[in-house]
């Protein structure tokens, strides 16, 4: 509540009772955005917003913007206000670790509060990870998991994936390593399964918690404790959700349900299924108890032949980042209506959006080139004021906010208050954040925002197809990623839409006065402009040396040698063509690369010349070499050091997300020096 009267100004709000002492340096000890009230706190945000034109761009010192002013009036107000998304509004700032501007505990702490992030129910992430410690195997990582080892039940888990090494969560991969017959999923339609995860659910309602269960992934945190605790008026859930790979049950039980619908359709709903069983099965132990779930890729569908009890709530993935490709918005806007109609009215219904721009797909699926960026705060604004017109509970995103931060600022006020104008929020950024450049930044967006979300910009081929393609063909609709290869990103940022662009920020130099619009400005110019210039440089020596033959060779046919090079007569073994640097570059280093093969074998053999007093260490000085059996993952790789030292590793992408495994694929290494 903020009241202002005649006699005072009186700031107050629903808090959580909380007798720690403050210490403004350190941010241990502020609020916490997870599982508190902070509605004094909120109070006092309001009124610098609306009363004195405080307002909280971004994380940092310059992210916040107000006018100086030697006399403050405020008018006569009394104005109460709880949000509508009352479960949870949270963001994730994906890049915090490799962006260029990283921004300090404190700084993210003050950031988060000033945003009125909170989280009170039904967030979930990926969790269903106990059960593998408890009746998988004994955890050979983490001693307290392996504590939790009651004996081995397999028929919990998804069959179907013995020796198959299939991708799993890191949790598991690293308490189970080498385990090719770890399987990604549990087995959905055995009762004891349903058993064991209602009793979790029960335990973490009852204030206590599990180990390897949520929050207490590694097993170190005494089971006694609440880590999702119980707020009077609000629902319980619990989250359960499959591990980040992929797959299901193969067991003749898992197959038979749901037989005669599609096979899209039947994934989705063998996992509401589950979901279902556990909460039913847990509300009968203690009423109040609940579950939520993630609606993501494979069952992002509507589950039409599951009846959802009414402890459950729902999280829809929408990659709504990538909706100017209209099968992706086709896709996953008739997914997110049938999911509102049928159930908005029954159940918190919340989202998992992600605001990426194309360099997310360049750093995940396209070696990380230098991009053109994708931003769209005008677009943000139209979607997310239809999310919480639709009733959306909670919200949460993934961002990189060296790239889209004006983007999650509009979906965070809009999550905070559906009331605003989006457009008027946006227009106020420009002008308080850069100053009389705020014209010329705002034209700068615009032209992006147009480019970035017109269809007509993208391949004909997409255009024409009733499939939904991209770069390497068809591509899954609930799964809006990898679709900026270079050439798609860079017809976009051709030279005439640089050139514009380029003279707009020439413009805005001028323009800027004070000490932070400068500041602000050479962080957008050195976080987002720079890239996207020496990106389109690239581009355009890549194109140019396209036109040059590619270099390869083939293998050298020999007789048969059984595994063992002493055999090969290495010199009459053609050798790989001249050796260049990562961009094209001529090398003066003194080396050969032979590859050889015959029946059963392919023999590899490396010369260089000793280069006195370069590093050992294998990630500053080997030879690396990697297989696939296309242009993409997954991909074997091997990387030997001059001391012999040899690392194997699997690399793969499930949903975004790279797994990285240490692999024996068998190679037998022989080094050895010219004096040998």
């Amino acid at each position: 509540r903020v009241a202002i009267t005649d006699s005072g100004i009186l700031l107050t709000g629903n808090d959580t009772p909380d007798s720690r002492t403050v210490d403004y340096g350190n941010p241990v000890t502020f609020p916490q955005t997870d599982s508190e009230f902070k509605g004094s706190l909120f109070a006092v945000y309001d009124f610098l917003e609306k009363e004195c034109g405080v307002r909280f761009y971004a994380p940092g010192r310059f992210g916040t913007t107000y006018r100086e002013r030697k006399t403050l009036v405020v008018k006569p107000v009394d104005r109460q206000y709880s949000p509508p998304l009352d479960a949870f509004r949270e963001v994730y700032d994906d890049d915090r670790t490799y962006a260029k501007r990283k921004h300090s505990p404190r700084e993210r702490s003050l950031w988060r509060l000033r945003w009125r992030l909170s989280v009170f129910f039904g967030r979930t992430n990926h969790n269903m990870y106990s059960i593998y410690f408890a009746h998988w195997d004994q955890a050979k990582r983490d001693k307290t998991l392996a504590e939790t080892f009651v004996g081995k039940r397999h028929e919990f888990f998804a069959a179907g994936y013995e020796g198959a090494h299939a991708p799993t969560d890191s949790i598991l991969r690293n308490n189970y390593p080498g385990d090719r017959d770890l399987p990604p999923q549990l087995c959905y339609s055995n009762p004891g399964t349903v058993e064991y995860y209602a009793k979790e659910v029960v335990t973490y309602f009852d204030g206590h918690n599990v180990r390897g269960g949520w929050k207490n992934f590694s097993g170190r945190w005494p089971t006694d404790q609440t880590s999702l605790p119980l707020f009077p008026g609000k629902p319980h859930f619990y989250p359960i959700q499959g591990g980040d790979t992929g797959g299901y049950c193969h067991c003749a039980t898992c197959l038979q349900r749901f037989l005669g619908q599609p096979e899209g359709e039947r994934v989705a709903n063998r996992k509401f299924q589950f979901i279902a069983d556990v909460a039913r099965q847990a509300a009968k132990i203690r009423p109040g108890a609940g579950v939520s779930t993630l609606a993501y890729i494979s069952t992002l569908p509507y589950p039409k032949g599951v009846d959802l009890p009414d402890n459950v709530s729902v999280q829809l993935c929408l990659t709504h980042y990538a909706w100017y490709h209209p099968g992706i918005r086709a896709y996953q806007e008739d997914v997110y209506k049938e999911w509102i109609a049928k159930e908005g009215r029954k159940r918190p219904v919340t989202l998992w959006t992600y605001i990426f721009s194309p360099h997310w797909a360049a750093k995940h699926h396209f070696a990380n080139y230098n991009s053109f960026p994708g931003l769209y705060p005008w677009k943000t604004g139209e979607l997310f004021k239809r999310f919480t017109g639709d009733g959306i509970r909670g919200w949460f995103t993934e961002v990189e906010m060296q790239y889209n931060a004006l983007e999650a600022y509009v979906a965070a006020r809009i999550c905070f208050d559906p009331s605003v104008d989006p457009d008027r929020v946006i227009s106020e950024y420009f002008q308080n954040y850069y100053g009389a450049a705020g014209d010329a930044m705002q034209a700068f967006y615009r032209e992006v925002e147009g480019a970035y979300w017109n269809w007509d910009n993208y391949p004909v081929a997409w255009r024409e197809s009733t499939e939904v393609l991209g770069p390497r063909g068809k591509k899954d609709p609930a799964w809006g990623t990898g679709l900026h290869s270079p050439d798609v990103n860079w017809a976009i940022g051709n030279p005439e839409r640089m050139a514009k662009l380029n003279a707009l920020i020439e413009q805005a130099k001028t323009l800027v006065k004070t000490p932070a619009e400068k500041a602000r400005l050479a962080q957008f110019i050195d976080g987002i402009w720079e890239g996207a210039l020496t990106g389109r440089r690239q581009y355009e020596v890549i194109q140019k040396r396209k036109e040059e033959p590619a270099p390869a060779w083939t293998a050298t046919r020999i007789a048969n040698a059984a595994g063992d090079v002493t055999k090969i007569d290495w010199e009459k073994v053609t050798a790989c063509a001249e050796w260049r640097t990562a961009d094209g570059a001529a090398t003066q280093r003194d080396m050969t690369f032979r590859t050889a093969a015959d029946d059963s074998h392919l023999y590899l053999d490396f010369h260089e010349a000793a280069t006195p007093g370069e590093s050992q260490d294998i990630w500053r000085n080997n030879v690396e070499v990697f297989f696939a059996a296309g242009p993409s993952l997954p991909v074997l790789q091997l990387a030997l050091a001059p001391s012999g030292q040899l690392v194997q590793l699997r690399h793969e992408q499930i949903n975004d997300a790279p797994k990285m495994t240490k692999v024996a694929a068998g190679a037998v290494i022989d080094v050895r020096s010219d004096k040998d």
